[in-house]
């Protein structure tokens, strides 16, 4: 038992390397609003409880386009996305990520390359997409109060190995200061995950990212490749 608890310890201190998008609720109206709010969901790891559309993109001016983007829903409601949440990125806060509910995947699908969709993007000031994602979200918590969010993409050998092992280490891990809020995998690619992770400071996540020992933990969890890390201010 005392080993099974080790292996347990070092799995959660690693869980910042194991594993964006966050997962969205749609509650009355078409906006969320602070604090984040996921419906808790205690589901098996194949289950899926909403499709979520992410998009990685750079802006001239946050604020600017934030005020272009809350001006215009329409489009997006064309598509078939309804609620969203809205992050900033700590190390280029014109980075920006957006997590879009999915209605209907087939039109969501085509939302970015969009002519109309796109023009408008660039006439909010985006002049870059980094990537846009399907993504199937698993809720694992209700809310956080905090704005220090941590997003982790990689890739694993078996995803519903990866996601059991996952939720048994989370379940324990709040006492070190870090609280998973949402489990997510590609749609086309359940391998490719990634999981939206509180922490009580972005220090903690450096020191135990810098780890040895979380290393070896991720390589022994089955992860194949090396994990893409964004610190994530929420703001709405």
């Amino acid at each position: 038992m005392r080993r099974l608890k080790t292996r347990i310890h070092k799995y959660i201190l690693g869980v910042l390397l194991l594993c964006i998008a966050a997962a969205c609720t749609e509650p009355e109206g078409d906006k969320l609003t602070t604090p984040l709010e996921l419906t808790v969901e205690r589901v098996e790891p194949d289950s899926v409880v909403m499709h979520c559309l992410a998009l990685d993109f750079q802006v001239v001016d946050f604020f600017k386009w934030k005020s272009a983007f809350d001006q215009n829903d329409s489009l997006r409601k064309a598509f078939g996305l309804r609620s969203w949440h809205i992050f900033r990125k700590v190390l280029d806060t014109n980075q920006v990520l957006v997590m879009m509910k999915v209605t209907d995947v087939d039109k969501a699908s085509a939302y970015s390359t969009d002519p109309e969709v796109t023009a408008q993007m660039k006439d909010m000031g985006v002049v870059g997409v980094s990537s846009v994602k399907i993504l199937n979200a698993i809720h694992l918590e209700d809310k956080t109060q905090s704005e220090n969010l941590i997003l982790i993409q990689h890739e694993v050998e078996d995803y519903k190995a990866w996601a059991m092992s996952f939720e048994d280490a989370m379940s324990t891990n709040e006492n070190i200061g870090i609280k998973a809020l949402c489990r997510l995998y590609v749609l086309d690619n359940p391998n490719m995950v990634s999981v939206l992770l509180e922490v009580s400071s972005f220090e903690l996540a450096e020191q135990i990212m810098s780890s040895p020992t979380n290393i070896s933990s991720m390589k022994e969890s089955g992860a194949i490749s090396e994990p893409i890390i964004t610190m994530l201010t929420f703001i709405e």
